[in-house]
Parts: structure tokens; C-alpha cells; sequence
């Protein structure tokens, strides 16, 4: 089997991980404890006894690393075959998966009893700008980057997005929003590298936002470098920037849009108009440019809003009012862009009733793969197609093959336009999970794999995060023109992110959402245990994604979650530096 790591499986270098992260913890601890008191960066909090609910909470998230790691790969023994098909070999990954737990435990334990780190006046600037001095290799790369993506990188959505416009036609398959983006730019410019370059530019203004937050609110040593470090680390985020796609613009607005909710959380005072701006644009941003965006947001500021109202009167000021008129804003400008503009001036085509049955379809394939359904179940399946043709279509990680009309279903799945058809396959959904509990759910969280899962699946399905979609142009010669201008840049990004999807862990944690989600759960943990819970509100709008992500998650494209590796590096420095809020 040609696996996408060297020699063993991803999950067998994540259990790993944290054993070698904790003895790496135990050396550090005793050459520590020789170093000068008054030259230490950090004091452990050695008398932070954890209580039993902490220490079942310990247990608990290590329990849920071993499952995100996927442990049963493990078992499977992929990679000296020789060794793991013996009792000893067998004996061996079960030692590796306990090591993995309980070293996991100590470490989140460590983490749970806190540090005391080392306060600084402020980050290393450049001069006297208010510019930090980290930002200088962020800025760097990301316009290094884009520099090898000329006039941008297109997949064969932005292919057919771009075209569809050029020729004025518009349909609710991608949000009006970014389509008339699209029409925008090219009336002005003809070409979509105004978009990447824009795309840069946010991403350096928003690491400098994070950074500011960072300084204001953990203002400890080496916060600054420990956030250039994750953040170079997370190349994923920098290879996005070239992409010519609604998912980068939004994956940016919901890290912007976080970051608003957490210093609006944290202000003392009313809200300045520079950053009411701020939060405004992030909101619609993240509300229109991608569908589900808008429940997102509003989600996010209906719990800012009960926050509000619990606090004291005088912090109170005029909270309420303000979020009250986001939540109005957001749906007045999703009415103008998408129902007004979109679909009554622009008549833009809406979608097929049949596009919200992508899981429910997939579901059912892997029912008639998997097992035989009962002659009532059976005549239901082949109202629609045969169940030969069910078993032909499905793929356990790409739902579109089975339930979209340019997949292998082709125009079958127009029966499910008809609202009758449609609840039959939700009802047989619902019987075929409790008639094969274990099929069905095996095949569930195969499909939305890219949101839980740490590692690549063993079998060795990838999605190619590194192509530079040029077969997308083939069939659209009239953008002749949007083919890469290749250069020292683009061999650059093909070797350095080739390897990251290659090498153990890199890969995890920069092309899967499992290693990201953990972190905000762990930082969700860590920030309650300080008495800082309300801080965790910040972390909503990516604990929704993934909850609209296992309800409608088609594939296994990297840029779906290209959030997480964004917001992972500023919540998890600030949930581990942050220091116990003081009793009031």
C-alpha cells in the first residue's frame, strides 16, 4: 500500500506525538529547574492541584486525541506487516496506544495546573511604528507566495464561476456575494489577481490585529516568536492566499470576525468606530460569501447578546444596541446582495431542491455497498435507481459522485426535486441508522473525515491539496490567460507544501481539521479552568462550522477548514499564556 506518510500509518505518528512530547517535557523539567530563577521565562504552578472533575476532563480530551488520531488504524497495523500480524506485534500497538493516552493525560494536566510566565512592556516592533517586528517574515512570505500565483489559481468551480459571469449568468450554486465580486473585478481589471492580491493584504492586516490582541491581553515573553513560529508552520494558510476561491475570502472573514467577537469580549470601554468597522465588515463578509454563513454569524451574536446582558450594568453601555444592529445589518445586506440584487435584478438561477440531500444519499450508498436491505427498504432505493447503480455511484469520501447532476447519478437525481422523494430518503436514513448502526456511522464520519480526523485515512485517499488546478482551464479555453505564470515561487510553494503533505504530523496538522478542532477544545478547557469562559464565545463561529461541515460536508477539500490553521495559532497561545482571571 503506497501510504501518504513514510513507513507507518499518520494515526501510529500521532500517538506517538504526545509520548515524545512528554519526555521531551521531562528533560526540559530538569534542565529547568537548573536554570537561575531570575532568567527563567515561566514558573510551573507545582501546588496547582487538579480536582477530580479536572483530572476526568484530563481524561476525557486524551480519550478524544486517541479517537481523532484514529487508534483503530493502528490496530489495523499498516506499514512492517511482518512485525504488527504477531501476538507480540499486536501487544505492541495496544502498549502504543495506552503510551499515547496516558502521556496525552500528563500533558493536559500540565497545561490544566497552568504556568506563570514572564511579563513584557511590549512585542519587539519595528521602530517606532506600531508595526511588530514578527510581522516582517509573515508579510514577506505571503507576498512571495502570491507572487508565483499569477493571475491566480483556479479550481474548476472558479473556472466556471468566472466563466458563468463573463457570460452573465448566475445561479445560488456559489453565493451572488462572491459572484458578483467576480463581476466586479472583471469590469475593472479583466484579470482575478486584484483578488489575491486583496487576499494578502487581509491576511497580513489580521495577523496584526491577533498580534495586538496578543500584546494587549497576554503581553508575556516570546508570545510574539511563538506566534511567528505556528504561524509559518501552518503553510496551508499561505498557499490559500493564490487561490482564486470563495472559500479563502471566507476562511479570512471568519478569522477576522473571531478575533472582533474576542476583543469586543475583552474591551473596557465602548467599542471604537475603527474597529465597529471591523466587526461590521466581517460579519457580512462571512454571512455572504459562503452558504450557511449568515447562520453562523447570527448564532455567534445571539450568544454575544445574552453575554452582554448578564454582565455588570455599568460594561453594559450600549452592548446590546450595538450587536442588536450587526444582527439587523447582516440581514438587511444578505436581503439587498442575495435576494434583491441576485435574484430579482441579476435573476440569478436558485438551486435544485435536490442539493441539500448530498449526506442522505451518500448514507444510503454505503448501505446498498456494505449490506442487504429488506425488500420494503429495497423497492424505496430503486425508485430511484437500481441498487447496482447505488453501489457504482457511491465513494465513502466524495458525496458529489452520487447526489450531484454532474456526477456519475447524472440527471437521476432530479427525482429528488419531488418533496415526496426527498422524505423517503430522509425516512430511510433514519431506519437504515438504527437497522445497521455501525455502517452507517462508519461511513458518516468517512464522509466528513477532513473535519474530525487528525491524520490522513490509511487507505491513502488524499485530495492533492498541492495541484495548481491547471487541468480546471482545459475546458474553458476562453481563459486561455489564467494560466500560471510559473516561476522560482511557484517550484517554492509545490516543494515546500508537497512536503508538508507528506511529512508525519506536518501533514495533520497543516491539510485536516481533527488536530485543529482538538486545540479549540483543549483551549475551550484551559480558558474555562481560568475562570475565562466567556472568552470561549470567540471560538464559536469555528465550532459552528464544523457543525454545519458533519450536516453538509461533500468532499474532502483542505479549504473547507482552512479556518481552523488560521485561528489555531492565536487561541492557542493565548488559552496556554493566559493567567488565571483574579476573583472579583
Amino acid at each position: 500500500m503506497d501510504l501518504p506518510t513514510p513507513f507507518l500509518s499518520e494515526a501510529t505518528y500521532l500517538c506517538l506525538l504526545p509520548i515524545i512530547l512528554y519526555f521531551i517535557h521531562l528533560i526540559y523539567m530538569q534542565i529547568y529547574k537548573k536554570v537561575p530563577k531570575d532568567t527563567k521565562a515561566a514558573a510551573l504552578h507545582e501546588n496547582a492541584a487538579l480536582t477530580r472533575k479536572w483530572k476526568i476532563a484530563a481524561l476525557l480530551l486524551s480519550a478524544l486525541y486517541i479517537i481523532m488520531s484514529s487508534a483503530t488504524e493502528v490496530l489495523k497495523g499498516y506499514g512492517f506487516e511482518s512485525l504488527y500480524h504477531t501476538t507480540a506485534g499486536y501487544l505492541l500497538k495496544l502498549l502504543l496506544i495506552a503510551a499515547g493516552f496516558l502521556s496525552c493525560y500528563f500533558l493536559i494536566c500540565r497545561l490544566l495546573k497552568g504556568f506563570s510566565f514572564q511579563p513584557v512592556s511590549q512585542f519587539r516592533k519595528i521602530g517606532s511604528t506600531p508595526i511588530y517586528l514578527v510581522m516582517i517574515p509573515i508579510a514577506l512570505l505571503s507576498f512571495f507566495c502570491i507572487a508565483g500565483c499569477y493571475p491566480g489559481i483556479v479550481s474548476s468551480d472558479s473556472a466556471n464561476s468566472w466563466s458563468g459571469v463573463m457570460g452573465g449568468y448566475y445561479d445560488d450554486w456559489h453565493p451572488i456575494t462572491y459572484l458578483y465580486i467576480l463581476k466586479v473585478i472583471q469590469k475593472l481589471f479583466g484579470l482575478p489577481y486584484p483578488i489575491i492580491i486583496f487576499q494578502a493584504v487581509l491576511w497580513i492586516v489580521i495577523n496584526q490585529y491577533a498580534l495586538s490582541l496578543l500584546e494587549k491581553h497576554a503581553p508575556y515573553r516570546h508570545v510574539d516568536t511563538s506566534y511567528l513560529i505556528i504561524n509559518l508552520l501552518m503553510i496551508c494558510s499561505y498557499r490559500a492566499l493564490g487561490n482564486l476561491e470563495k472559500d479563502t475570502l471566507w476562511n479570512l472573514s471568519v478569522f477576522l470576525f473571531s478575533l472582533c467577537i474576542f476583543d469586543f469580549i475583552k474591551r473596557k470601554k465602548a467599542f471604537p468606530w475603527y474597529k465597529s468597522g471591523l466587526m461590521l465588515l466581517s460579519a457580512w463578509m462571512t454571512a455572504t460569501i459562503r452558504h450557511a454563513g449568515d447562520a453562523i454569524v447570527l448564532i455567534t451574536l445571539f450568544f454575544l447578546f445574552l453575554y452582554t446582558r448578564n454582565q455588570k450594568k455599568k460594561k453594559q453601555d450600549k452592548s446590546q444596541i450595538f450587536i442588536l444592529v450587526i444582527m439587523l445589518s447582516v440581514l438587511i445586506v444578505k436581503f439587498l446582495l442575495v435576494n434583491l440584487l441576485g435574484f430579482i435584478i441579476l435573476k440569478a438561477e436558485p438551486n435544485e431542491p435536490y442539493v441539500k440531500y448530498s449526506i442522505p444519499m451518500s448514507m444510503i450508498g454505503a448501505i446498498a455497498v456494505k449490506e442487504q436491505p429488506a425488500d420494503k427498504e429495497l423497492a424505496v432505493m430503486e425508485t430511484i435507481m437500481p441498487l447496482e447503480k447505488w453501489q457504482e455511484y457511491y465513494d465513502k469520501y466524495y458525496a458529489d459522485g452520487i447526489s450531484r447532476s454532474y456526477g456519475g447519478i447524472g440527471e437521476t437525481i432530479y427525482k429528488l426535486n419531488d418533496p415526496d422523494v426527498g422524505k423517503d430518503i430522509l425516512k430511510l436514513n433514519l431506519i437504515f441508522l438504527f437497522q445497521y448502526p455501525k455502517t452507517y456511522l462508519t461511513a458518516y464520519f468517512d464522509m466528513t473525515s477532513i473535519v474530525w480526523e487528525m491524520g490522513t485515512p490509511a487507505d491513502g485517499y488524499e485530495w492533492m491539496p498541492i495541484s495548481i488546478y491547471a487541468s480546471a482551464l482545459e475546458l474553458h479555453p476562453e481563459l486561455s490567460d489564467f494560466y500560471i505564470r510559473r516561476n522560482i515561487s511557484t517550484t517554492f510553494q509545490e516543494t515546500i507544501v508537497g512536503l508538508s503533505d507528506k511529512i508525519p504530523i506536518w501533514s495533520s496538522i497543516c491539510w485536516r481539521g481533527g488536530f485543529a478542532l482538538f486545540t479549540f477544545l483543549l483551549s475551550t478547557f484551559l480558558l474555562i479552568r481560568k475562570k475565562r469562559g466567556e472568552e470561549v464565545l470567540s471560538l464559536l463561529p469555528a465550532f459552528l462550522l464544523a457543525v454545519v461541515l458533519f450536516l453538509a460536508n461533500p468532499s474532502q477539500d483542505p479549504r473547507y477548514i482552512n479556518s481552523y490553521q488560521m485561528l489555531l495559532c492565536f487561541f492557542l497561545l493565548y488559552a496556554v499564556y493566559i493567567q488565571r482571571a483574579p476573583a472579583e
